[in-house]
């Protein structure tokens, strides 16, 4: 203990008179800025690094598909023709749309002036169009659809 306390008063007193110290070695061997550049570059090797073997790995990938490629198009016949089978030619046709099915009549809420008619759970209205046809009429017990310029009439169901 007592040649610690003895080290560092020698230590002070050779801070005080200017003299530098030749015998111990410092913690840092640079200067802190120094080595937070050393640091830094460490770093950025190590980055490059990681760049390099990632454009390495790509370059690998890229020559393996391409490898893979080649083969398969070396295996595919030169004259597509004496491999493939002939197909027939198909004429097109025009197809029919398909016919909607019938709409449903849940429900009139009737208003002399302006009734409403669940349709297709629809709230419709005169005027409205739905399940393909446009609404007529709606009177009390049924309503009066065109459908594709066919009348068409809905009735509640008696219970």
């Amino acid at each position: 203990m007592s040649s610690i306390l003895e080290a560092l008063k020698k230590a002070s007193t050779e801070k005080k008179e200017g003299q530098e110290k030749t015998q111990t070695t410092p913690f840092l061997l640079t200067t802190p800025s120094s080595f937070a550049s050393q640091v830094f570059q460490a770093l950025a090797r190590r980055l490059v690094l990681l760049v390099f073997l990632a454009l390495l790995a790509l370059a690998v990938s890229w020559g393996i598909s391409q490898l893979q490629l080649d083969r398969i198009s070396q295996e595919l016949p030169q004259e597509p023709s004496a491999s493939l089978p002939k197909l027939k030619k198909v004429t097109s046709q025009k197809i029919q749309p398909a016919l909607e099915s019938p709409s449903i009549l849940s429900g009139i809420f009737w208003d002399p002036q302006e009734p409403f008619a669940i349709i297709d759970s629809k709230l419709v209205k005169v005027g409205d169009t739905v399940g393909g046809g446009t609404v007529l009429k709606i009177s009390q017990t049924q309503v009066q659809l065109t459908v594709e310029g066919t009348p068409q009439i809905l009735s509640l169901e008696k219970e």
